[in-house]
């Protein structure tokens, strides 16, 4: 009888010792699958939110949106930017017709300004396929006016209350032209002429040069 009582206390021990690991391992098991579950919820919820972006980035791409809105290859078109360093936010609106002569000519123009009185223009015609494509030629001109350029003086002793400010009008216009001595190499030149006028600066905050 003794041993007969040791032998089942010593089963119902070892039932007992392994029923209790199993009783926390479920728990664990349920908690790790509720994370799990949770990350995989919160990672799918993410790849949406990226999928979406990623799906208007490659729809813009693939349809050449901004591309055709902004660099079209026929037509008027908008322009944002800058007109020089300084010169603030600008807008402007630019045109360009592939297809003159034949063909055989691109002409292109734009005007671009800014909320500071800042503008430049330009315009340019290149014929890229002169003499059975041997040879391109084109002529450019712009004209710019930059009306508040600031000024500190010559040299870094200058004093740094020493501010001033003047306008600036640029006129350029210029032509190029290259001829082809081979299938690799090509020889041109280019010729340009730029008027510079500086006057007095239009600041009302800043003192004026002359």
């Amino acid at each position: 009888m003794k041993t007969t009582a040791l032998t089942t206390l010593v089963i119902m021990v070892t039932l007992s010792l392994a029923a209790s690991p199993a009783v926390g391992q479920d728990g664990e098991t349920r908690e790790d699958e509720l994370r799990a579950r949770r990350a995989e919820k919160a990672k799918q919820l993410e790849n949406e939110r990226q999928g979406t972006v990623e799906r208007v980035l490659v729809g813009l791409e693939q349809n050449r949106l901004l591309e055709r809105l902004f660099s079209p290859p026929e037509g008027f078109y908008p322009r944002i930017g800058t007109v020089t360093a300084g010169s603030g936010f600008s807008l402007g609106v630019g045109y360009r017709q592939p297809r003159l002569f034949g063909e055989r000519a691109v002409f292109s123009a734009s005007a671009l300004g800014s909320f500071q009185k800042y503008w430049v223009l330009d315009t340019r015609l290149l014929a890229p396929r002169l003499a059975n494509e041997a040879a391109e030629v084109e002529v450019y001109a712009q004209r710019s006016s930059w009306p508040e350029e600031a000024f500190y003086g010559i040299g870094p002793d200058t004093p740094g209350r020493v501010h001033t400010n003047y306008s600036l009008e640029n006129t350029l216009f210029g032509g190029s032209g290259a001829v082809k001595a081979g299938r690799l190499f090509s020889v041109g030149g280019r010729v340009e002429h730029m008027n510079v006028r500086a006057g007095r600066g239009r600041s009302e905050r800043i003192p004026t040069i002359g």
